[in-house]
């Protein structure tokens, strides 16, 4: 290397690890994180016949409320559980603590 090059490069050096850094990052991201493609091996229109069809299906349920018509469910109790009241801490829980 000319003299040159090694003025250059110690001129040069934080903003050279700063750039390989910045592409290390970048690579590291879309490597890791990027998100993956939709499987494009389904057509859409499959995709969507199948939201239609559970559409459907979930349609056709019924639900039937004589059940709590029935003595058993008439004859339920409910037991109340009553919390005492409890000693409230500070106000503020982060002012300083006084002596």
């Amino acid at each position: 290397m000319n003299e040159n090059n090694q003025n250059f490069l110690k001129q040069n050096t934080g903003s050279i690890i700063l750039i390989v850094f910045a592409v290390i990052v970048f690579w590291g991201y879309t490597v890791f994180f990027k998100m993956t493609p939709l499987d494009s091996s389904r057509p859409v229109s499959a995709v969507g016949q199948k939201v239609v069809e559970t559409l459907n299906r979930l349609n056709e349920v019924s639900l039937d409320g004589s059940f709590f018509a029935t003595s058993e469910f008439q004859n339920l109790k409910e037991f109340d559980l009553i919390i005492p009241s409890q000693i409230v801490g500070r106000i503020n829980p982060f002012a300083a603590i006084k002596k």
